[in-house]
């Protein structure tokens, strides 16, 4: 408890030892206020405290010396020191519930108030990385320096035993603070060094903040981190907004499939297609349908399908960051370990995603653009131009359309709701971190541009790979029509060219710019942007035109020479993902910036056969489980599962009541607990946000539009062809 933070650390302890036996009835009530008496004789109320809490302060003191229970149980609530420290147990979440719903009624009304803070500390395991700290003094971290050398100064001691030190500390993170990084940065960054904020809660009474209180010097009282019972159950205007919208959604839904079952029963045609464009019956048969159409490049759809889920995993283990894990220091070890890898790699079903959609957007738009080159040949060059630029334009429009309700719908669920619909030790503070980014930056968020603007602060930062895909999109008329009136050209020597500069630019980011793995600048420069993902999208281009030239006439291949790429391509993708375990790597600029060039085009160049040998008739008992007609319903659900996908996830690590043990167990079970709720919330999603919103687009815009509409699937119905 507060008034006990400036004890000695053994009275500290039987104060604990205390409040656990008196809570379970080993000693009488009145030896346990004898022994607190003692205890507490010198403690006074903080005099920088409000005059409110002040007040409280004093009431739950008389009452803890009566041995009221409501203020026992304010202490009880409260962190101890937690067991398993030397393991990486660092944060102790106390009792969350027992706090916030207490609720007494005396002289004043007093009721619990969670509070979260830390203590500053030294893992003991770091004490020997005087020489690597000192070594190394990377750009991203020099702004870490003046901390490095205190460390170094005070030979690495245990913080508790260097109050200067941590006092400096404290201020210096502070300050930084109110700068270009906020605290949780700072921190952070410092915990990479082996300092680390041991996590503990406070029950006080809800007119208290911990900065009021008499913490230690090396004690961070966060004043933001705390929450009542009022806290979670005020609605605001924008969530009333919010939920008026979805409702009326609802409804629309519900009377559109009213009608539709009306109009099935009396074997009638719709007055207007759009009255049915929000029917669940009508969208729920488009999206369950499994049936095959010989243009239908099935095996795409597995390959999709396997990807989303493979994101899904991967993030699930990444939030372990967040995690509260009893064996915190583990984590790290396991993410080391052989058989964690095929997690680690999960970040090679973006670029499976690239291929696929440099693939489709290029097999599903030569025929069409053909066509239309071909019906405006006789115009003159000025009216070419305006109706090229007007095809692009309305290309863009269409784009556009498709693809942001189901984000838009995202975006009002992280800015309203998604504070509304739990509760627990950190649920407020880490769903208004995710929150703020959006109320600041939806502009960028709208326009698609996060991934350049804000890279550091994005709202719904997963969506970075929708920018990108956008962007993509925006560059690819360019390329399309060179494709359409060059083909063999740009087969040979156009697209290969780009996928050699492409991927000779990601070298000299990660060269010039000496940019460590999952530092800021590795998000920054390289994984957040568009312009370091273009060679697997330019591989997608080739096997478009591949596969297209292709599609009447299948290319054969001896058994020898299709046999040998199968067995380089099964081997070369286990060697991709478990290349990156290595526990002895140290920071090399060349061997860094060389792989992380070349591995990626190394995975796209596999995805490239695998595609490849399946329609051509190669694919064997692979192809017969990438088309398996499940997997088209999946497909379908991909763009939706893909934005929703931390919807459970912060669900579950936000409401999080005590530490759990990190192991692949737990993941695997989280993992598939989180792709169940997924798939539920993408089924409701697409009903909802995206196939209704096709539907209208196609009602408007025509069958006129066929270029259009096909230019569209492409990207965003990624394996769906032809619908």
């Amino acid at each position: 408890m507060f008034f006990v933070l400036t004890m000695d650390f053994h009275k500290l302890l039987f104060v604990f030892y205390l409040v656990s036996v008196f809570k379970k009835g080993y000693y009488s009530q009145s030896l346990a206020k004898e022994m607190m008496q003692v205890l507490l004789e010198n403690v006074k109320t903080p005099a920088n405290s409000s005059e409110m809490c002040q007040t409280q302060l004093n009431e739950l003191w008389s009452s803890f010396i009566n041995g009221e229970q409501w203020a026992w149980k304010m202490l009880d609530a409260s962190s101890k020191i937690p067991s398993g420290y030397q393991e990486g147990n660092y944060r102790d979440l106390g009792n969350f519930d027992e706090c916030i719903n207490i609720n007494h009624q005396g002289r004043s009304t007093i009721k619990g108030k969670y509070c979260y803070s830390g203590i500053v500390t030294v893992l003991p395991r770091y004490i020997n990385l005087t020489t690597s700290i000192g070594s190394y003094n990377h750009t991203d971290f020099n702004y870490l320096n003046p901390i490095i050398s205190s460390i170094q100064n005070s030979q690495l001691k245990p913080v508790l035993k260097n109050e200067s030190f941590i006092t400096s500390l404290v201020e210096y993170t502070k300050a930084r603070a109110v700068g270009d990084l906020n605290l949780d940065q700072i921190l952070n960054l410092i915990n990479n060094y082996g300092l680390i904020i041991t996590s503990l809660s406070l029950c006080l009474p809800h007119h208290c903040v911990p900065s009021e209180l008499p913490l230690p010097q090396f004690a961070l009282g966060f004043d933001r981190i705390c929450v009542t019972e009022e806290s979670f159950y005020k609605l605001d205007a924008s969530d009333y907004a919010a939920i008026i919208i979805l409702v009326l959604i609802a409804l629309v839904m519900l009377v559109s499939t009213i009608y539709d079952i009306h109009l099935k029963i009396e074997d009638k045609k719709p007055g207007h297609k759009i009255f049915i464009a929000y029917s669940v019956l009508t969208n729920g048969k488009i999206l369950f349908n499994t049936s095959k159409s010989s243009n239908h490049l099935l095996c795409l759809e597995g390959l999709k399908t396997l990807s989303i889920f493979w994101i899904i995993l991967g993030h699930r283990y990444s939030s372990s960051e967040d995690i509260f894990a009893i064996n915190f220091n583990e984590i790290q070890t396991i993410a080391k370990q052989l058989q964690s890898q095929y997690v680690q790699a999960a970040q090679y079903a973006v670029d499976t995603f690239l291929v696929l959609s440099g693939c489709l957007l290029t097999y599903l738009a030569i025929k069409p653009m053909t066509e239309f080159r071909n019906k405006i040949a006789n115009h003159s060059i000025l009216k070419k131009a305006f109706t090229i630029t007007s095809y692009t334009l309305s290309s863009y429009m269409h784009r556009y359309l498709r693809l942001t309700p189901p984000v838009a719908a995202l975006f009002v669920y992280y800015v309203t709701l998604s504070r509304r619909l739990g509760n627990g030790p950190v649920y407020n503070f880490i769903t208004d971190r995710q929150r703020q980014p959006c109320v600041d930056n939806w502009w960028s968020f709208f326009l698609y541009i996060e991934n350049y603007a804000h890279t550091s602060e994005m709202c719904i930062t997963h969506t970075w790979y929708i920018n990108v895909d956008m962007q993509m999109f925006i560059f690819s008329p360019l390329l399309l029509w060179s494709i359409v009136l060059y083909r063999k050209k740009m087969l040979f020597i156009g697209l290969p060219l780009l996928i050699i500069i492409s991927t000779v630019v990601v070298f000299l980011i990660m060269y010039i710019n000496e940019i460590l793995w999952y530092s800021q600048s590795f998000y920054d420069k390289y994984y957040y942007v568009t312009h370091t993902h273009l060679a697997p999208w330019f591989i997608g281009m080739v096997l478009g035109i591949v596969l297209y030239n292709s599609k009447n006439k299948k290319l054969q291949m001896n058994k020898l020479l299709t046999t040998s790429i199968w067995c380089i391509v099964l081997l070369a993708i286990p060697n991709l993902i478990l290349a990156q375990c290595d526990p002895s790597y140290n920071y090399e600029r060349f061997k860094t910036s060389i792989w992380t060039a070349l591995h990626k085009p190394a995975f796209a160049f596999c995805i490239f056969w695998i595609v490849f040998a399946c329609e051509n008739g190669y694919g064997g008992i692979i192809n017969k489980f990438l088309s398996s007609s499940i997997f088209q319903i999946f497909s379908r659900l991909a763009y939706s599962m893909y934005l929703i996908q931390f919807i459970p996830m912060l669900l579950d690590l936000t409401q999080i009541r005590a530490p759990i043990y990190f192991n692949h167990y737990t993941m695997t079970r989280a993992f598939l607990a989180d792709l169940v709720l997924t798939t539920i919330l993408a089924i409701i999603w697409t009903l909802a946000f995206e196939l209704p919103i096709r539907a209208i687009d196609k009602i408007i815009f025509g069958k006129d539009s066929t270029i259009q509409v096909n230019f569209m699937e492409s990207i965003v119905y990624k394996c769906r062809l032809n619908i």
